[in-house]
């Protein structure tokens, strides 16, 4: 009976490791120069096993291959081409884009519904009809018009925080719980245009979501979040979350307080939240969901990402003392020029500014 049962086991590990790595030579057939795979990893072992960010591991290979236009990869067990040539990737991104359109990334509606309808998870005509809803929200003009005073705010509220607590400062800061904070009190008044103090309040409930779905040494919450790009198959398997259940009741119950309110006081503005609810008015492909949706996108995608640069752009600069007199006497310079107010041209005037930033998008993957 053991011998059975053993037998047994044995030949269905047997027919899952066929199975899982029948099409390993995918790229071999085609005649594609690739990175040859580790089951179960793939290519991407140390990404999996969270050696080293997937990022990393991509900019590796991308010099690795430098000499071709393009190479294989696999995603566990999944084929993945990587464009290295302008040309290429023009006509993928461009001309050819209806046929690329889609990305990788899957999540189900039933363990995240407002993280599955991010634009980013989102695929096919409901990507294109989210994508139409949401473009008109992020012109220029309406960034300059609508957000840029609520980061002057934020950063005005920032500066009198740091020198309130200079004493308090004197063994060193970290800067990521700074720069996250800073992230999301935008957020809060960008996307709901509610002030909140997240640099002096420790119990404000934005502050503590993002920190509860961003920590870096969540090692779950990474693991999750690279199988959702690497093995959709996987990751809808698991129900993979980017929001806890908290978490998206949360922002469902803010964003009907918000609308009430607003009601209640008559206050029209011109800004993002108003944007999204007369779109659900308009349009009755709009849900509640989508809207609350929107609303979480610009926190996910937004306070992490920012978080991350001004922390590795401030390291870098402090790093190298060259780059930090540049930049300070960019920044003087301006800020007389425009009668030292931070206006949405005067920080367009900072170039130098902005290639140390770019610079750091760059090299760190961000």
């Amino acid at each position: 009976m053991f011998f059975d049962i053993l037998l047994i086991l044995i030949t269905i590990t047997l027919c899952f490791v066929i199975f899982y790595t029948w099409n390993y030579d995918y790229w071999k057939k085609r005649r594609i120069p690739y990175e040859s795979p580790i089951f179960p990893f793939g290519s991407i072992k140390d990404a999996l096993l969270l050696r080293k960010p997937l990022g990393s591991i991509i900019h590796e290979l991308y010099y690795k291959y430098k000499d071709y236009k393009y190479f294989g990869i696999f995603f566990g067990r999944h084929p993945v081409l990587f464009i290295r040539d302008p040309e290429l990737f023009k006509m993928v991104t461009v001309k050819n884009f209806n046929d690329f359109q889609d990305n990788t990334a899957s999540m189900s509606e039933k363990s995240d519904i407002l993280g599955a309808l991010n634009p980013f998870i989102l695929k096919g005509e409901r990507w294109k009809i989210s994508r139409t809803h949401i473009t008109p929200a992020f012109t220029s003009l309406k960034i300059k018009q609508n957000m840029y005073p609520n980061m002057v705010d934020v950063s005005e509220r920032l500066k009198m925080y740091i020198t309130k607590n200079l004493d308090n400062f004197s063994n060193g800061i970290k800067i990521q719980n700074l720069a996250r904070d800073f992230a999301s009190e935008i957020f809060t008044l960008c996307g709901l245009a509610i002030k909140t103090d997240a640099f002096e309040d420790s119990k404000n409930p934005f502050k503590i979501i993002a920190h509860e779905m961003f920590e870096t040494e969540s090692f779950t919450g990474i693991l999750k979040f690279i199988l959702m790009i690497v093995d959709p198959a996987v990751s809808l398997l698991l129900r993979t979350a980017l929001m806890s259940k908290t978490a998206v009741e949360y922002f469902r119950k803010v964003i009907r307080d918000v609308r009430l309110q607003r009601k209640i006081n008559n206050i029209n503005t011109n800004d993002y939240f108003s944007y999204l609810d007369k779109l659900q008015i308009d349009n009755a492909d709009f849900s509640e969901d989508d809207l609350a949706s929107h609303i979480v996108t610009l926190f996910i995608d937004g306070v992490e990402t920012t978080a991350s640069t001004i922390k590795l752009t401030m390291a870098e600069i402090a790093a190298n003392p060259r780059v930090f007199k540049k930049l300070r006497e960019e920044i003087d310079r301006i800020m007389v020029k425009y009668d030292n107010k931070l206006t949405y041209d005067a920080l367009r005037d900072m170039t130098y500014l902005d290639h140390c930033i770019s610079g750091i998008l760059l090299f760190f993957h961000i």
